[in-house]
């Protein structure tokens, strides 16, 4: 039986993440991913010379994920988002979407009380002036005209990608609002570059990698973790890294306490996701608009990133579910009837598409008095987690990123003492 310093489940950034650091750390590291191809939501689909994430994906500049790149030399090329000349959309009507202080004193369909209001509280919110924790955002957000409240409401659902402002925390949502307004990124080739940096990186610095392989157990072993493989093979490991869905790592440590229950009590954030792939951009003033009214998003990623070959223009719409709504055929409907007020004549030069009906964009969101995984669940051996549902540190795939590096750097010291 082969023996390992570490063995991680899960092939996605917080795996691959986890990796680079143990590796890099000298501890004998493997990586199991059960999927054909590394990277999880993470990976990209290229047609037609067009490159489909799943879903929207963006780097926030000032972000977890982004310190990681960089603190692991994994490089990365990418403009930040085509926010200016946004708009909201209000029922049926286009507006501006309010910007700088100019585009705030005449922002529409907002009232004179109200652009002083959302100036006020755009400022507030910028230097971290308003309290949240502990409480919803709807909370927080009712003491606000109702207008400034939906526009509010509006920018949380965008960063967070949660439609859920009666459960969502405040003051994570608003810490996530602040750190979308120091700009987020799009990347040229999409995801899947970061996926390859970070594997050439663990590959580099030592690390095996078996894509295709699933772990189908964990049990304790004398020396720390015995790991068997789908394909019968078993190793040993000193410590095991999870970083995996919740149902994968409750059912691979049935035994531990604090994975069930933090896996029972994840509620996942979802989207009906539409991409277009355009031979030409009909609209190119029409780069990006938000719902207001609806849980709407528009973002033609291309106008910033290299995601489609010259000339061509690549999409990406989304309807934000709430938490107990199903995805339809009528979200993509809606999605479909967006792409034709902002993109007139966008049916006529479609060459591709992606549907994504439902898709998981994170496996858990903040809420009021519910806390996240632990990092480093109780075990009989060195056992930790890793994941966007894992720790208290930033949300989504800097969620992963931060809580892939804690557990690393918990493995590392757990077992260089005890070596």
């Amino acid at each position: 039986m082969d023996d390992y310093d570490v063995a991680i489940v899960g092939g996605g950034l917080a795996g691959l993440i986890a990796g680079c650091e143990t590796a890099g750390a000298g501890l004998k590291t493997v990586l199991f991913e059960s999927a054909a191809e590394l990277g999880g939501r993470a990976r990209t689909r290229r047609q037609d010379g067009f490159h489909f994430n799943q879903g929207p994906h963006a780097v926030y500049a000032a972000g977890a994920l982004r310190r990681a790149l960089d603190d692991l030399g994994v490089g990365y090329k990418g403009a930040p988002a085509p926010i200016a000349g946004g708009q909201l959309l209000w029922g049926e009507t286009l507006h501006p979407l309010p910007g700088g202080a100019a585009s705030l004193l005449t922002a529409t369909p907002l009232g004179v009380r109200d652009r002083l209001e959302l100036a006020t509280t755009l400022g507030k919110l910028s230097q971290g002036k308003i309290a949240g924790e502990g409480r919803s955002l709807s909370e927080v957000t009712r003491a606000f005209r109702p207008r400034v409240r939906r526009v509010i409401e509006t920018l949380a659902r965008l960063s967070t990608y949660a439609n859920a402002p009666d459960t969502l925390d405040a003051q994570a949502a608003l810490d996530q609002i602040r750190l979308a307004f120091a700009n987020v990124l799009y990347l040229d080739g999409g995801w899947e570059t970061l996926i390859a940096g970070l594997a050439r990186t663990a590959r580099g610095r030592g690390a095996e990698i078996a894509a295709g392989l699933a772990v189908t157990a964990l049990a304790p072993h004398e020396t720390g973790w015995r790991v068997t493989l789908a394909n019968g093979r078993a190793l040993s490991a000193r410590a095991v890294i999870l970083a995996a869905d919740p149902a994968t790592c409750a059912s691979l440590a049935p035994d531990v306490p604090d994975i069930a229950a933090a896996a029972g009590r994840v509620a996942p954030v979802r989207a009906v996701c539409l991409d277009l792939a355009l031979s030409a951009l009909p609209a190119p003033r029409n780069g990006f608009a938000l719902g207001v009214d609806e849980p709407l998003y528009l973002s033609v990623h291309s106008k910033t990133a290299r995601l489609a070959p010259d000339g061509g223009a690549l999409i990406h719409l989304a309807w934000y579910l709430a938490p107990a709504e199903a995805p339809t055929k009528a979200h993509l409907e809606r999605l479909e009837r967006l792409a034709d007020q902002l993109q007139p004549g966008w049916r006529g030069l479609e060459v591709a598409r992606q549907q994504l009906l439902g898709i998981a964009v994170a496996h858990d969101y903040p809420r009021p008095g519910r806390a996240r995984a632990v990092i480093s669940p109780s075990a009989p051996a060195p056992l930790y987690l890793a994941g966007d549902w894992v720790g208290e540190a930033g949300l989504l795939s800097d969620a992963s990123a931060a809580s892939a590096r804690l557990a690393a750097s918990s493995a590392i010291a757990r077992l260089n003492a005890c070596a």
